[in-house]
């Protein structure tokens, strides 16, 4: 697949075809594609092996979802952790994570966005990555952020296009992090505790099998 195709998306607009239908994504349950944002390098990767961005670029990426955790990933000392879940301009659930200095970094940025009545997902993120030296001379990138507003019509398309996940897999999330320690999170569920939905569904279900059993009842009666 073309690099261009692995970009993430950015712009609402690409999430709608052209007879006006609205993306539904593709994602297998706990597995979303697994992009890794290489500090070390500062670029962008598809699972390490494809480079989508150039050494030290910058790019734009709206989350679907988003979540904070704490734990020893990797084999790296316990530490915290952010993870970004977007959709690429192939219309795949994707995540990249991120640690550390530029945890704090986003932290720092997104505080007025509380202000501003906008949560992390609600955003566009524009992320800067800006190289910097350890006290042994070796070389590495950090990533800092800035945020752009998304117009209210472009908002409920994003916001469609979140419903639609939900409603073909009630849950958001990957698999080899799902039991770390959450600290915050937007639009990410374990996939282990019932949304609204479920729970509903669980009703409506056990409903209609009571009614079921009561007619079958008063058939039997009569």
């Amino acid at each position: 697949m073309s690099t261009k195709k692995l970009q993430p998306i950015c712009n609402t607009k690409n999430l709608v075809s052209k007879d006006g239908e609205i993306l539904i994504p593709r994602y297998m349950i706990g597995n979303p594609r697994s992009y890794r944002l290489d500090l070390g390098k500062g670029v962008l990767n598809l699972e390490g092996r494809q480079q989508i961005t150039k050494p030290g670029q910058g790019f734009k990426v709206i989350p679907i979802a988003f979540r904070c955790l704490q734990d020893g990933l990797f084999g790296q000392p316990e530490k915290k952790w952010c993870e970004v879940y977007f959709l690429n301009e192939a219309g795949h659930l994707s995540v990249f994570m991120f640690h550390d200095f530029s945890v704090n970094n986003l932290s720092e940025a997104a505080r007025d966005l509380f202000y501003e009545n906008r949560g992390l997902c609600e955003v566009v993120w524009n992320i800067r990555l800006e190289q910097k030296q350890n006290k042994d001379g070796a070389k590495y990138y950090m990533a800092f952020f800035e945020f752009e507003m998304i117009n209210e019509e472009d908002l409920k398309i994003w916001k469609t296009v979140y419903q639609n996940i939900l409603d073909k897999h009630s849950h958001i999330y990957r698999s080899d992090t799902v039991d770390s320690k959450t600290l915050f999170f937007e639009n990410w569920s374990d996939g282990k505790t019932l949304t609204e939905k479920e729970i509903e569904d669980e009703k409506q279900r056990t409903i209609a099998l009571i009614e079921e059993f009561s007619s079958n009842g008063e058939s039997v009666a009569a």
